[in-house]
């Protein structure tokens, strides 16, 4: 079995890699700001992806040479996620639609692209 889980390279996410790996599935991992923290976990898990989840082209490549590999993805663990730090007075546009963008448009655009190959 293959499991997808964006946000992977600290916290609940990367907890998340290593159950799976222990119990032998195969991992695909995915981080934006920590690469050696994804780094760290090459002894366990088959392939790390190391992009923006807000961007659908991203995604798109992402989860294309994932299938390449694996055919399928039978699990998908969207843990990837942003917050706001400050006031919300403080935040601009262009902070509000990345945040949207990596918590919300991820999930749709990784959902929309595994759900057909499950």
């Amino acid at each position: 079995k293959t499991v997808l889980i964006t946000g992977s390279s600290r916290g609940i996410g990367r907890e998340t890699a290593i159950y799976f790996a222990q119990q032998g599935w195969n991992v695909i991992i995915h981080g934006f700001r920590h690469p050696e923290k994804l780094e760290s976990l090459k002894e366990r898990v088959l392939l790390i992806f190391l992009g923006d989840i807000s961007d659908p082209s991203f995604v798109d490549e992402m989860i294309k040479q994932s299938l390449l590999t694996f055919s399928k993805i039978d699990c998908l663990v969207n843990n990837a996620g942003i917050s706001l730090v400050g006031l919300f007075t403080d935040a601009t546009v262009d902070d509000w639609n990345l945040m949207i963008n990596t918590n919300l448009t991820s999930v749709f655009t990784t959902c929309k692209n595994i759900v057909p190959h499950m």
